[in-house]
């Protein structure tokens, strides 16, 4: 069997907005995409100050097409509106999923109850590629709270596992899913082993939260590191040596095979099909957020 072996990036520091700074590990200069995953944006640990709260005022809203944006709540809050009338307040656990479609503007900022308190921001966003088919679609959100999230023990309780994307054994994630494709959030307690089953033809990627994940005694991979694996045969192996908890998203699926043209904040098949969207969004054709009827 070959030995696996692993692309490591350490995630691009940027800014988010003028005091939220993000770490982007996909695209990189290994990879554009693992299966659909064509960005992994991470805000780690981000104190958000208690202050009088404010009403968002749109500074951040921006338009989307022929993606959808998988924000995952590590810690604190965050609230999505958009142009078809999506809205949520998700917490600390759930998922903020909105397929952009042809086309919507969409915002996310801190809730109102969330800037009167304060505490701290740990989120991940993951954008997905769709299909042709679906990027013609009219957009659709939908906030899925942490209880509603499947969490599965781990035999011999070695830690958890989480369907964020897809399923596991008889496990499904409510999230719908257009191509074959998984995402779980796995935390692995001090000095344990857990294996996943592997498909063949599939990409596969991890991503380090807190910890140090070795994948089959060969891949190193270290906090708010991403490893795109390869060689994994039939199965992935992944140990946590250390005496804290590993904390990591596991996620793959398979090629998107589709050309694919990103550009800015949208990603289509053709140079034409860019062209048209930003031509959609220049003419008002995606509509507007009412923040008047944002919910406090």
């Amino acid at each position: 069997m070959e030995t696996t072996k692993g692309n490591i990036y350490k995630g691009k520091k940027d800014k988010f907005t003028d005091d939220i700074t993000i770490y982007r590990s996909l695209p990189n200069h290994y990879t554009q995409a693992i299966g659909s995953m064509v960005l992994l944006d991470h805000v780690p640990d981000h104190p958000i100050k208690a202050k009088e709260a404010e009403m968002p005022d749109g500074n951040f809203a921006h338009p989307h097409k022929g993606i959808a944006t998988f924000t995952y709540l590590l810690e604190g809050s965050v609230h999505h509106m958009d142009s078809a009338g999506g809205e949520g307040i998700v917490h600390a656990g759930g998922i903020q999923w909105m397929k952009a479609g042809n086309g919507i503007i969409h915002d996310e900022f801190i809730p109102y109850e969330f800037q009167k308190s304060g505490g701290t921001l740990n989120s991940l966003q993951f954008w997905l590629n769709l299909p042709a088919k679906i990027k013609a679609e009219e957009p659709e959100y939908i906030a899925v709270q942490a209880k509603s999230i499947p969490e599965i023990t781990l035999a011999n309780q070695k830690g958890r596992l989480k369907v964020l994307l897809g399923e596991y054994g008889t496990h499904r994630s409510i999230i719908p899913n257009y191509l074959e494709q998984f995402m779980y959030h796995v935390q692995l307690d001090p000095k344990q082993i857990f294996e996943l089953s592997i498909n063949e033809g599939w990409q596969y990627g991890v991503y380090v939260i807190k910890g140090v994940a070795t994948i089959d005694n060969t891949v190193v991979v270290n906090k708010m590191e991403l490893a795109e694996l390869f060689d994994l045969g039939t199965g992935a192996q992944i140990k946590n040596d250390e005496n804290d908890t590993l904390d990591l998203i596991f996620f793959g699926g398979e090629p998107y095979t589709e050309p694919a043209v990103p550009y800015g904040p949208f990603i289509m098949n053709t140079r034409e099909e860019i062209g048209k969207a930003y031509s959609e969004y220049q003419k008002g054709k995606y509509g507007y957020i009412d923040y008047s009827k944002v919910a406090l």
